[in-house]
């Protein structure tokens, strides 16, 4: 005799064996009136709906849409499209009931697993949305869109790996793709892999939406990779596209000043800050160079323009305690200096420089406690960058 589980779960492949042979029916029957249907496409609701779908007249659409549900062939593909105008409107009960009923009605349509996927990976319901995208590309191994918005939930999961799989899927279907190439250059990005992150750029750079940011992020590759003239090529190519392009101008600056050519680094930053006077990058790094060439007035400038326009810029708060402790302007410093722990516990030198203003102040016992903080980080990174090489 057999169980009641197993009796539900043969009752359930007879029924989605039934709505598949229902809608393979459908679809022949379909197909046997296709003149018919190409001359009602102008009168078809289905059809009108989705044309005003694609031009982005939703209400219209939703209308349509609606009258095409009375006719049974065209229910599941007026379902998805309903879902999709729900989707855009962040209409989520709607949306997911509508896909719901798409496959319901069409056990075979990807389309509508692959943007059921896309609502529950808005609502950060993974585990739904891989089980959704996993089912369109049973339906359909090839569909690059449905690999894509995969790899973007596992992304957004920290699953990189799973990721890059599912982009370097989307490439072997659609060589071309802009998009898949610049999310896995992303990954090789903060893999440290800069090599490969470097290769997929230049792979997509012909196919780019915005190449002048292709090239930034190219000139931003190369630099990690230490080939600065290389980068700088990237970054002027950058500016070239797009004269308007601070980041691109910030970022030759840092590289210059990274070659010690102070010069045109204080030049590019300037041109940065010319074209974006709120560019926090080159507020900064200009301010660092000023430090560096004993412009102190400049530099307090800068790194409080700095501090304005991103109260969380570590560094900027780190270096004007720097600064302030050289002036001995100690009260100035220490409140710096706490700030810039404050906002990151690890900073080692920030511990330094306090028990330097402590001292100064004859606060010996919080300059011991802040020197003796300072050693434990400096001991902890140091066995960390050992590790880090052993793993290498």
């Amino acid at each position: 005799m057999m169980r009641k589980s197993t009796v539900r779960t043969v009752q359930q492949i007879i029924r989605i064996a039934g709505l598949t042979l229902l809608y393979l029916y459908r679809e022949v029957l379909s197909q046997s009136t296709v003149g018919a249907v190409l001359h009602e496409a102008e009168t078809d609701p289905l059809h009108r709906g989705i044309s005003l779908f694609r031009t982005g007249q939703l209400a219209l659409a939703e209308v349509e849409l609606k009258k095409g549900l009375t006719e049974i062939r065209q229910s599941a593909q007026a379902c998805y499209f309903l879902g999709m105008i729900a989707l855009q409107q962040s209409n989520v009960e709607q949306a997911e009931r509508m896909f719901s009923q798409a496959i319901e009605l069409n056990p075979l349509y990807a389309e509508s697993y692959n943007s059921l996927g896309v609502l529950y990976d808005r609502q950060e319901k993974f585990t739904q949305s891989e089980r959704a995208f996993q089912a369109a590309l049973r339906l359909k191994p090839n569909y690059a869109k449905a690999h894509f918005n995969l790899g973007l939930s596992y992304r957004r999961q920290s699953k990189m790996e799973l990721a890059a799989q599912e982009f370097a899927s989307v490439l072997q279907i659609e060589p071309r793709s802009y998009l898949a190439r610049s999310e896995l250059a992303a990954i090789y990005g903060e893999q440290k892999k800069y090599a490969l992150a470097a290769q997929h750029l230049e792979d997509g750079l012909l196919s780019s939406p915005a190449p002048s940011m292709t090239h930034v992020r190219l000139g931003e590759m190369y630099f990690n990779l230490s080939h600065f003239q290389t980068a700088i090529s990237h970054f002027v190519a950058a500016t070239e596209k797009d004269a308007k392009l601070a980041l691109a101008f910030s970022h030759l600056g840092y590289t210059y000043k990274t070659l010690g050519d102070y010069e045109k680094a204080q030049i590019y930053f300037e041109k940065a800050l010319t074209v974006d006077s709120a560019n926090i990058e080159a507020n900064m790094n200009l301010g660092l160079l000023f430090l560096d060439k004993n412009k102190l007035e400049e530099a307090v400038h800068l790194l409080k323009k700095t501090i304005l326009l991103d109260p969380g810029e570590v560094e900027a708060l780190y270096h004007l305690g720097r600064i302030y402790l050289r002036d001995n302007k100690l009260a100035e410093a220490v409140s710096a200096l706490q700030a810039t722990i404050q906002k990151c516990p690890d900073h080692a030198q920030a511990y330094y420089q306090l028990g330097m203003a402590y001292q100064k102040l004859n606060e010996t016992r919080l300059a011991a406690q802040n020197f003796q903080l300072f050693k434990q980080l400096e001991n902890k990174n140091r066995n960390e960058r050992k590790t880090r090489k052993l793993q290498y």
